[in-house]
């Protein structure tokens, strides 16, 4: 073999395996925590605590963090979103110890360019030991709009007999709250120290829609200042209409349109409908009884004879309720020319 061909046979065979390696050291992030997880330990639930994980880039090109996932037990505060080879990147994780009890552990997802670890799992661990203790411990309520509040009490103490005062109570809007020490009926037998009383009711004007979030108990106890309480429910209307519009779309005027509403009624007692009423012309209403003083079907009949073009209205439901003596309906719809007599469909 001459010596050019057998060196060039050399260097054929010599390619895969350089190719090879030429792939395996191509630039790649590596992401590496330095520490996977943070145990806070025991600790009151008295505030918000905070860890900063580190997060080391042990690879050769740019890690980059394209988001970071939490669960309710743990939120991220903020994170890096690249970190050089080379370099640690950081990821700030908040624990809120005022909404938590007892061994907990929140996870937290770190999704990364590298490709052999693209979701990354941080955790945190707290143990959280409630001083300020609350009985029944949550409070919830199912009420009518304009109804008699229920007031729902809340007996206060200290696990450790720490004498203490209660100093205020803050609330949700709709939600109203008085404090005072506890009376003798209302202490607990099994407790020392001091026991407080927090009674907590809905307006009975808050508006309808659900009841969420906490009464938050501020106290002078040194260890644990702060309880919450959470607060969870719904505030009905007195009367309710389904659907709550008459939004009747195109309506052509070669016969009539019919749409019914169901109203029920949610007050403790019993409301009977007096009148109907419609604002446009020619319309017509038929109340029917589902249930006597419950709830109503309400039918209205629009006439043939209603000029083109939009429209807007209204059903006005009277009733012999002081609570609610008007339930009004908003009726719109577009009237449309009928098509020619035996036109073809398209």
């Amino acid at each position: 073999m001459r010596p050019q061909a057998a060196i060039l046979a050399l260097l054929c065979a010599a390619s895969p395996v350089v190719a090879a390696e030429t792939a395996a050291q191509a630039p790649a992030p590596k992401a590496v925590a330095v520490e996977a997880t943070h145990d806070f330990g025991p600790v009151p639930p008295a505030e918000v605590l905070r860890y900063v994980f580190e997060i080391r880039n042990e690879g050769t090109a740019t890690l980059e963090i394209s988001k970071v996932d939490s669960d309710c037990k743990c939120t991220v505060t903020e994170f890096d979103r690249e970190v050089p080879p080379g370099g640690v990147g950081k990821v700030t994780a908040a624990v809120d110890t005022q909404v938590l009890a007892g061994p907990v552990e929140g996870v937290l997802r770190v999704h990364t360019n590298d490709p052999s670890n693209a979701v990354m799992q941080l955790r945190t661990k707290v143990n959280v030991g409630h001083i300020l203790m609350a009985k029944p411990g949550y409070a919830r309520w199912n009420t009518v709009q304009g109804e008699k509040e229920g007031v729902i009490g809340q007996t206060i103490w200290s696990s450790d007999g720490t004498e203490f005062k209660v100093l205020r109570v803050n609330a949700p809007p709709g939600v109203k709250t008085s404090f005072r020490p506890a009376t003798e009926t209302e202490l607990r037998p099994d407790v020392k120290g001091s026991q407080w009383r927090v009674d907590a009711s809905i307006d009975s004007l808050a508006p309808v829609g659900a009841i969420s979030g906490f009464v938050e108990v501020v106290t002078d106890h040194p260890k644990q200042p702060n309880l919450r309480v959470a607060i969870s429910g719904f505030v009905r209307p007195v009367m309710h209409v389904t659907p709550p519009t008459g939004e009747l779309g195109s309506i052509t005027p070669d016969g009539h349109k019919k749409a019914v509403f169901f109203v029920q009624n949610f007050a403790t007692e019993k409301i009977d409908i007096t009148e109907a009423e419609a604002t446009v012309k020619g319309a017509k209403l038929k109340v029917t009884p589902v249930e006597d003083g419950r709830s109503f079907n309400v039918e209205l009949i629009l006439p043939a004879s209603m000029p083109e073009g939009s429209f807007k209205g209204a059903v006005r439901i009277h009733t012999d309720s002081t609570k609610m003596p008007v339930v009004e309906i908003p009726l719109s719809g577009t009237v449309t020319k009928a098509p020619p007599s035996g036109a073809a469909a398209g």
